[in-house]
């Protein structure tokens, strides 16, 4: 278990020494004062937010779902914050899914349509 404990430690300095890097090469370096917010999974890891603090130089807190109703305590957790953010964007910016030029239907291939148009928005 400490083996493994290590290694996952050596490969979150590593990644987070490389998103220094990237920021140093943005000219962003020194112009963040609000800092880094850690989503996902790996948001979780015990001591991540300290040592991405330390390695980056930013002040840095774990970003959780705010705002849910329901089934907020099965999806508040740093996992979900990705997730849950883009869905609630989705659902305050509804004209982004709307075609003038397709014809109205409310069937599965009018929303799977939809749902794909705003998913491809978020592509490069």
């Amino acid at each position: 278990r400490k083996l493994l404990a290590e290694i996952i430690q050596a490969r979150v300095e590593e990644l987070f020494e490389m998103v220094h890097e990237e920021i140093r090469k943005s000219g962003y370096d020194g112009l963040l004062p609000a800092g880094l917010v850690l989503t996902g999974g790996s948001a979780e890891l015990p001591g991540i937010q300290g040592l991405a603090g330390q390695i980056l130089d930013l002040p840095t807190r774990i970003g959780s779902p705010l705002g849910l109703h329901g089934l907020a305590d099965s999806i508040s957790r740093p996992a979900y914050a990705t997730a849950v953010g883009l869905l609630q964007w989705a659902l305050t910016h509804t004209s982004f899914l709307i075609d003038e030029d397709e014809p109205e239907d409310n069937g599965l291939m009018s929303f799977a349509s939809r749902f794909g148009r705003w998913l491809r928005a978020f592509l490069p």
